[in-house]
């Protein structure tokens, strides 16, 4: 029966030794819960300024972009006008280049044959006055193909308009 009583102590004293040691752990569970909550929600303050001050700067930098627009956009409407001028004008240029070099050539105007992109003109003498006698046969056949190519393209538009 003395066996029986010391195990008795023993199991009693290893429950109160477990149940303070839970209580210990337990305390110190709630504990890192409250520093985990407190770090929380600080990172939560910390957050809303960046937030805060993210905003404020993307405000500024609208502002400051919408200056520059209004600073510059006149500029820039002038720019592409310019570019769509030279474009224009290089456009025009390729189709009045024949008129204006034919006599440096000895060639008529009419025996221009404009190709477009990435040749503009073929010119084929003799080809106004009905002189095709004159032509080499490569030349021959590069001005069928540009008759062929002329006709395709007069179908292709024809169809376009259907």
């Amino acid at each position: 029966m003395f066996w029986i009583l010391i195990a008795l102590v023993l199991l009693i004293a290893l429950v109160v030794y477990l149940t303070l040691r839970i209580v210990k752990l337990s305390y110190k569970l709630e504990m890192l819960k409250y520093r985990y909550e407190a770090m929380l929600a600080e990172k939560d303050r910390e957050l809303e300024i960046l937030k805060t001050q993210y905003e404020a700067k993307l405000k500024e930098s609208e502002e400051k972009f919408e200056k520059w627009k209004r600073e510059f956009e006149e500029s820039i409407r002038k720019d592409a006008v310019r570019r769509s001028l030279f474009t224009t004008l290089g456009r025009v240029g390729e189709e009045i280049a024949p008129l204006l070099i034919f006599k440096n050539y000895g060639v008529e105007p009419k025996d221009f044959r404009h190709i477009g992109t990435p040749i503009d003109y073929v010119v084929f003498k003799g080809l106004s006055t009905g002189e095709h006698a004159k032509l080499s046969n490569r030349e021959k056949e590069v001005m069928k193909v540009i008759n062929l190519t002329e006709e395709l393209k007069r179908l292709y538009s024809d169809e376009k308009d259907i």
